[in-house]
């Protein structure tokens, strides 16, 4: 019923699996392919009893990871993640109050200005990586 609130048309699915089933028969990304081209850029699917919002939109993308980031700060955990008080997390498997953190240090680093600084150390790299190739 979740989605159906929300107005998303989602895959069809198995009460106790969800969509699980067609997502193990294939890949992840070819079967979340397929249905993007039947339901469309944004649609919903269930993990089990999950729900899970898939988007194509560059629009909602950028509302969501840069314009309001502050706001969706959880992430996805997966059974075979560290916990979040590992020295091993990074940015991409934190979640919560740790990604928050750790996105609010690094984001200055990557301002246009000190992007633009990295142009001629990478120009230098790649013509170094290609001599050698």
């Amino acid at each position: 019923r979740l989605f159906k609130q929300m107005g998303l048309k989602t895959p069809k699915f198995s009460f106790f699996y969800g969509n699980l089933p067609e997502i193990l028969k294939n890949t992840q990304s070819n079967t979340l392919r397929k249905w993007t081209a039947e339901l469309g850029k944004t649609y919903g699917y269930y993990e089990g009893h999950l729900p899970v919002i898939v988007t194509s939109d560059l629009e909602l993308i950028n509302e969501v990871f840069i314009k309001q980031y502050s706001n969706f700060m959880a992430r996805k955990i997966y059974p075979w993640q560290f916990s979040d008080n590992s020295p091993k997390m990074d940015l991409f498997l934190s979640s919560n109050k740790r990604w928050k953190r750790m996105r609010n240090i690094i984001n200055p680093t990557f301002s246009p200005s000190k992007l633009k600084e990295l142009i001629p150390i990478m120009n230098k790299c790649t013509q170094r990586f290609i001599n050698i190739l």
